[in-house]
Order: C-alpha cells, then structure tokens, then sequence
C-alpha cells in the first residue's frame, strides 16, 4: 500500500485528519513509544522480580499470589495501557508517511503480544483461577510456561519500544510535516 494512496485517502475523505496533521504526528511521536514503554516495563517488572520469586513458592501459595495479582491487574487502567499501543501506532502509521514501515513493524510486533497474550499466558491465567483444592501435577510447568510466555512479550514489546523511539526521532529536526 503506497503512501501516496493513504495521502490521497487522508486528505480527500477525512480533511479535518490532514487538517490536524502536525499536530497530531507530534503527539503521536510521544505517545506511541510511552504506550510500549509503559507496557514494556510492565512486562519487564513481572519478569524480572515477580516471576522470578514464584519458583520459591509452594503450589498453594503459588496460586494464591498468582490469582490475587492477575485479579489485581484486570482493571480499566490496565486494559486502556495495554490495548492503547495498538491504535496509537496504527495511528502513527496513518499520520507519519515517512515512517510508516517503522510504526507498522512495531505495531505487527505488539499485535503479535496481544495474541500471544490471549493464547498463552490468559489460558493459563483462568486455569489457575479454578484451581482450588486439588493442585494438578503440572502446576509448574504451566507457571513456567507463563514466565516464559511473558519473558517472550517483555522482549518484542521493548524491540516495539524501540522501533516506535526511532520513528518518533527520524527526521524529527528535519520535518515534522509528516
């Protein structure tokens, strides 16, 4: 898809969106790369401290700070952070012409996050969350799978992060008119 198309798309049938167009690529050259680095980070904190204090923990102990975190991280503000990326950089890819590659790669590398997310690491979130009595046998290769899963998503969302910092600071001196 060329960017002389979506120019064309942009600024025949949605002129209030070419109207605002600096603007706007200089919020999005912020908020884009903050949204992964929010995430990236969050990711990051529960790689790093958290996961790796859970082999310490016997199963019913396991499961119970698992549960209690994963009902403590299923709020709005988490929801908003963690969805946002992908309609900021899909947003950025729009607006941003001389970096739309950039912000679509990032944005294909965060999409793969948010599915990885719903097939790997919320299956075995809701498994856990019906464990009650009765420990299965293979409680710890599935904590070890979602420490994997999530050391997985820690590192594609920091090379999104990345990504997303080089396209906001591409050409950022020379022209900022998208």
């Amino acid at each position: 898809m060329s960017s002389s198309f979506l120019h064309e798309i942009r600024t025949r049938h949605f002129p209030a969106l070419a109207a605002v167009r600096k603007p706007a690529i200089s919020t999005l050259r912020i908020a884009a790369p903050l949204s992964l680095g929010i995430m990236a980070g969050f990711f990051f904190a529960f790689s790093n401290p958290v996961m790796m204090a859970f082999p310490q923990l016997d199963a019913e102990v396991f499961i119970a700070a698992f549960n209690s975190i994963n009902f403590s991280v299923r709020n709005g503000i988490f929801y908003a952070a963690f969805f946002s990326p992908l309609a900021i950089l899909f947003a950025a890819a729009l607006v941003d012409r001389h970096n739309r590659l950039i912000w679509l790669l990032a944005l294909v590398i965060y999409a793969v996050v948010v599915i990885q997310t719903r097939m790997v690491n919320v299956p075995i979130n809701e498994f856990f969350k019906t464990v009650s009595t009765e420990i299965p046998p293979d409680w710890q290769k599935l904590r070890d799978r979602w420490a994997l899963s999530n050391l997985i998503r820690t590192l594609l969302t920091t090379f999104a992060f990345f990504l997303a910092l080089l396209a906001a600071t591409r050409q950022a001196g020379k022209r900022t008119d998208g």
